[in-house]
């Protein structure tokens, strides 16, 4: 656990870092009360948990039984789950200035965060296409290009190489 972050700046990363868990609840509870894939929240908690259950697939080639396929699945999403938790819990960190210097602390460089999300999405987007390329729809084609450039965006307008404004 973070041992030098106070009490007041932990709850907010708690907060977000435990929404990860959500669709992987909704997801086993709406298995329990059989509620069809066609409904939207499923759907949606099912493509989020989309790199789980795709390694459930893994493990269904071996011929086991519905309890070891149970078991993997709960593994497994509690495993994706908790990565996306660790993103999260990183990414408010970020935004609270944890790992800045403390002369630096609360002067987050939004300007060079701008830049890098705007390159991020640029690429994540021109990558997005080749997850729907077997799609005849272009409104999914532009949906997941944009998912895929928002996700692009933060994951390099959060990361931070060391002087990123000098050039040396």
């Amino acid at each position: 656990m973070d041992t030098q972050t106070p009490p007041k700046k932990r709850w907010p990363k708690f907060v977000v870092a435990s929404l990860a868990y959500l669709p992987m609840f909704a997801l086993i509870f709406a298995k329990a009360l059989h509620i069809p894939l066609g409904n939207v929240w499923v759907t949606g908690c099912a493509i989020f948990n989309y790199p789980a259950l795709s390694l459930l697939s893994l493990v269904q080639m071996y011929h086991v039984s519905a309890s070891v396929q149970a078991a993997s699945a709960l593994v497994f999403m509690f495993s994706w789950s908790s990565f996306v938790a660790w993103f999260f819990w990183k990414a408010v960190g970020t935004f609270q200035g944890e790992d800045e210097a403390e002369d630096q602390h609360g002067k987050y460089d939004w300007v060079g965060f701008r830049v890098r999300f705007f390159i991020g999405f640029i690429v994540g987007f021109l990558l997005g296409w080749r997850f729907v390329r077997n799609s005849t729809s272009v409104k999914t084609l532009l949906i997941a290009s944009i998912i895929t450039g928002i996700i692009g965006g933060f994951i390099y307008g959060l990361s931070r190489p060391p002087d990123f404004w000098t050039r040396t």
